[in-house]
């Protein structure tokens, strides 16, 4: 780096990757609060070298961490590059979080995590996930969906939304319960309530072909 030593590079990467200000809007930070005066190239240059320099070293490590996480967490959101319409994928662990910009499709999961990744992942339930075996779903996303449907127009949906918070409230206030100290029922939180999240299944199933149609905010 010609004119920046490394902390103040590490700084400049900070503010362009972590807060997204422009290369123009460093360079005025920069001036304001520091009194150096860096051009914009310069600055694009200390972001450029230093992902060059990085890469090698963390990548190889980080995709190593995220493919053999106990537990991973994976999330996307819409990102511009370029005044480009992309998505962020963010695939995180206890040791490890790896970005990817990309399209919004399996391919991308595939190049992260390959096609046989056989640990447990919690998402949001968006389909690109699906072909992994072992899925967790976001907990606030399907309460947030299960209040959708509990205040929907269709009874149908009603009760079922209904139904499933009712679930969701009794396993939280158990675990939460547990947690503060109360002794686990015999034999432990999962027997105790099989038969109630074996009733839901069966509620599910028999609605997997209910004839409403399908509203795409709950399709995830």
């Amino acid at each position: 780096w010609h004119l920046a030593g490394a902390l103040l590079v590490a700084f400049i990467c900070a503010l362009t990757q972590r807060m997204r200000l422009s290369r123009a809007k460093v360079r005025e930070f920069l001036f304001d609060w520091l009194g150096l005066s860096l051009s914009t190239a310069t600055i694009n240059q200390c972001v450029d070298e230093a992902g060059r320099a990085l890469e090698p070293v963390l990548e190889a490590e980080i995709h190593t961490a995220v493919r053999d996480a106990e537990v991973l967490y994976a999330d996307e959101t819409s990102w511009k590059e370029h005044a480009q319409g992309q998505w962020l994928w963010v695939f995180t662990c206890t040791t490890a979080t790896l970005f990817v910009v990309g399209r919004r499709r399996r391919a991308v999961v595939a190049q992260v995590l390959g096609e046989h990744f056989a640990n447990w992942l919690m998402s949001d339930g968006y389909a690109a996930y699906r072909h992994l075996g072992q899925r967790l779903r976001c907990l606030a996303h399907i309460i947030r969906k299960a209040t959708g449907l509990e205040e929907s127009f269709d009874r149908q949906a009603q009760r079922f939304g209904t139904h499933l918070l009712e679930v969701i409230t009794t396993v939280i206030a158990a675990v939460d319960a547990v947690r503060g100290g109360a002794p686990p029922p015999d034999g432990g939180l999962r027997a105790a309530h099989v038969p109630m999240i074996n009733a839901l299944l069966e509620t599910c199933l028999g609605l997997v072909d209910a004839p409403h149609e399908e509203d795409p905010r709950f399709s995830a």
